[in-house]
């Protein structure tokens, strides 16, 4: 299923490592590589003792982890954690809208300054591949969250201009809403029906795009493979009528009378009706693979070396698309599509 190959006897560390996906790419590393060792940074103490209690296969593969207790705010702390490490996969990250638009300068502190501290400690420990976990909020922010994200982004792809001698390269990948993860539109849904309140949603027409935890970590695993340094990958991923989802999963848990089962509460400070994966501006230097689409950066040295590996491996120019948006009829599931989502998530966080 994974070819992992890359991680062969490589020392990696996952900061949000205690997340949904972070479990959830601790568990497919384990199972599919021959990883060395393995370093599960967090910051919530409860997470990482319920990480410890749990198994993962078999004795020598559990063995195989280390649970860091630490904060990527603190630079010391990633300093040391990130000694030795060949691979680090950036999930730790501020990512509800709301919240950050209450408490901004919060979200600036770890979204962007808590990647520049995972730079520093990369450059300073010579680690090989770093891959920042980003979000579709980052094209075309209209919010705190996807202004920090955007930060994010730039920063990691800065940081191949100023790296000097060292080795490290450094790229971010965009999901959607991973379906599954705590706080994610069907985790607030199933939370919803099984406290046997009303769902709750925003807007009736609110799209989102959406990616199965699975397809999240083949994203990760995908991106951090071909990288080359600077680039943001974008999956190939479809959208999805919030309403549409809510009535599949009340039909799901055998709830069939879902008329008067909605709660509409109107926007919330920060939100947008639709995203985008990729802006219009954007657009115009992208190049575009089986699977995915890759944006090239716009720093000029970055962008030429890019460009040509990219074609060389048979990429196309993306142009033609404009912006990559959640509200293209074209992109948008249907109820079938939605319930073999839905079920595919639940078997794979099983």
């Amino acid at each position: 299923m994974y070819d992992l190959s890359f991680l062969h006897d490589k020392i990696v560390l996952i900061s949000g490592g205690s997340g949904s996906i972070g479990k959830y790419l601790v568990k497919v590393i384990l199972q599919y590589s021959e990883v060395k060792a393995l370093r599960i940074l967090s910051n919530d103490e409860d997470a990482l003792h319920t990480m410890n209690q749990e198994t993962y296969g078999s004795h020598e593969s559990k063995s195989k982890i280390r649970l860091l207790l630490g904060d990527i705010r603190d630079k010391e702390r990633l300093i040391k954690a990130s000694e030795g490490v060949d691979v680090i996969f950036h999930l730790a990250a501020l990512k509800h809208v709301h919240i950050s638009e209450y408490n901004p300068f919060e979200s600036v502190h770890t979204n962007v300054i808590g990647t520049q501290n995972i730079i520093d400690a990369a450059i300073i420990n010579n680690v090989g591949r770093v891959i920042l976990s980003s979000s579709d909020k980052a094209a075309n922010p209209s919010n705190v969250l996807g202004a920090t994200k955007l930060l994010s982004e730039k920063l990691i792809t800065a940081a191949n201009t100023i790296k000097g001698m060292k080795r490290t390269t450094f790229s971010s990948v965009r999901f959607g809403n991973v379906l599954g993860s705590r706080g994610s539109v069907i985790h607030s849904i199933e939370q919803d029906i099984r406290a046997k309140r009303r769902v709750r949603l925003t807007h009736r027409d609110m799209t989102r795009f959406v990616i199965s935890p699975e397809s999240a970590v083949l994203l990760l695993f995908r991106s951090i493979d071909l990288m080359k340094g600077g680039e943001i990958f974008v999956f190939k991923m479809p959208s999805v009528r919030i309403y549409d989802l809510c009535l599949e999963i009340l039909r799901m848990c055998i709830v069939n009378d879902e008329n008067n089962k909605f709660e509409i509460l109107g926007i919330r400070p920060g939100e947008k009706l639709h995203e985008d994966l990729i802006s219009e501006e954007e657009s115009l230097r992208t190049v575009e693979l089986a699977d995915m689409y890759v944006v090239l950066p716009t720093i000029p040295e970055l962008y030429n070396s890019l460009s040509q590996y990219y074609i060389s491996i048979g990429a196309t120019n993306a142009s033609y698309m404009g912006s990559y948006s959640s509200r293209a009829s074209s992109n948008i599931l249907i109820k079938e599509d939605i319930r073999r989502l839905i079920s595919e998530m639940h078997s794979e966080l099983a």
